[in-house]
């Protein structure tokens, strides 16, 4: 094997660091013109559903008034005395079409139950329920612990215990014999299981790891993470979709915090004769900027806060705040003294920028400024 030379160290950094730089732009460009973002890729970038916010709040509302209804009219008496009391006012109701009969019945129905109220197509409910109930298990005890008891003494039967002792000696007698007529089928199987062990491993030496080294799934992970970007950007444009534009854009974040570990390991190994000591530090703090040049757009464009209060965490890690969290403990504080000095004063600065921007700037730019205002509250009191 020849040894790597410049050229090519040079074009292996820059294969590294060219999506996640393609990355930060696009979500800038989701913040500066998504028109223009949504334009470009029409057409090209699949769509996916998308849900109207009214009929979405419609058909939540409709299903919360159904499943409250259903467990409303679910409930059943605890006891049978309670049940004959509820057939006999069940009756009377039957009997009746004037409603001021009928309300005291259920008002006294209501009572049985152990509630205020009830209505009387809830009331007439109950009755189909009781029927639907098997074996009238709900009405014989309310206490799980009794019914448990209950079948576990009914596992210890006499009839029970002579079905087990058949069972063991069926297995005794027959299942060496059962082993030995199966040998040639468990052969059938290993030879299977080799064969389909030497298929796997074809796709992986012959598909996989050629697809691998030719950045075939880098590309991919990097797509899958533009995409859902650019799908942040489409909810948003939809009425009362921003918070779902958030949680899309978020997602599209953490497809790209393993796309950019993947591509630096990829590309770095083969460039780093032309990178100096400290490389790994410098890859850190490079890192943690293409986290925050990216966060901070995103936030903005969805206004979601965890992403507004993700960047200004990586804002305080990058001067000298950190995290440490081991087996049983963990910790926060700072990495060093001037560490704690530049985090006291950004924290004073950060916070006093937005009390002018809140009663001196415009209301766009106190819009703009509401996702990080989590963030700021908890890291500005540093």
């Amino acid at each position: 094997t020849t040894k790597a030379g410049p050229t090519h160290e040079l074009m292996s950094i820059l294969r590294a660091a060219t999506p996640a730089t393609c990355f930060l732009a696009l979500s800038w460009a989701s913040l500066i013109n998504p028109k223009f973002l949504l334009e470009l890729t029409d057409g090209v970038v699949p769509k996916l559903l998308m849900f109207e916010a009214a009929n979405s709040r419609k058909s939540v509302g409709k299903g919360v008034v159904a499943a409250a209804g259903l467990t409303l009219a679910s409930a059943l008496p605890e006891s049978r005395s309670k049940v004959f009391e509820l057939g006999e006012i069940f009756s009377d109701i039957s009997r009746e079409d004037s409603a001021e009969i009928i309300e005291p019945l259920l008002l006294k129905a209501a009572r049985i139950l152990g509630r205020e109220s009830i209505g009387l197509a809830e009331f007439m409910q109950i009755k189909e329920n009781l029927a639907k109930e098997p074996d009238g298990m709900k009405l014989v005890s309310s206490s799980p612990s009794s019914l448990l008891l209950r079948r576990a003494r009914g596992a210890f039967s006499i009839v029970n215990a002579m079905w087990m002792l058949s069972i063991i000696g069926i297995a005794t007698s027959l299942g060496p014999s059962v082993y030995w007529m199966l040998i040639p089928l468990r052969k059938m199987l290993l030879a299977a299981l080799r064969g389909f062990q030497e298929a796997l491993e074809y796709l992986i030496n012959k598909v996989l790891v050629p697809m691998h080294k030719f950045g075939v799934f880098e590309v991919l992970s990097w797509a899958a993470a533009s995409f859902f970007l650019v799908e942040a950007n489409r909810f948003r444009e939809k009425e009362n979709q921003s918070p779902v534009a958030g949680f899309i854009a978020l997602t599209g974040l953490a497809v790209a915090l393993p796309s950019l570990a993947y591509s630096t390991s990829l590309h770095l190994k083969a460039g780093k004769g032309l990178l100096k000591t400290g490389t790994d530090r410098m890859l850190q703090l490079l890192r943690k900027l293409w986290f925050l040049g990216t966060t901070i757009p995103l936030a903005m464009s969805t206004q979601n806060s965890l992403l507004g209060t993700g960047a200004v965490l990586a804002a305080f890690n990058m001067i000298g705040f950190n995290a440490w969290a081991g087996d049983c403990c963990y910790a926060l504080g700072f990495e060093s003294k001037s560490g704690l000095v530049r985090s006291n004063i950004a924290a004073h600065l950060v916070l006093g920028a937005m009390i002018a921007a809140k009663w001196l700037g415009s209301e766009r730019v106190v819009a703009m400024l509401e996702p990080f205002r989590g963030g700021v509250s908890i890291f500005g009191t540093l």
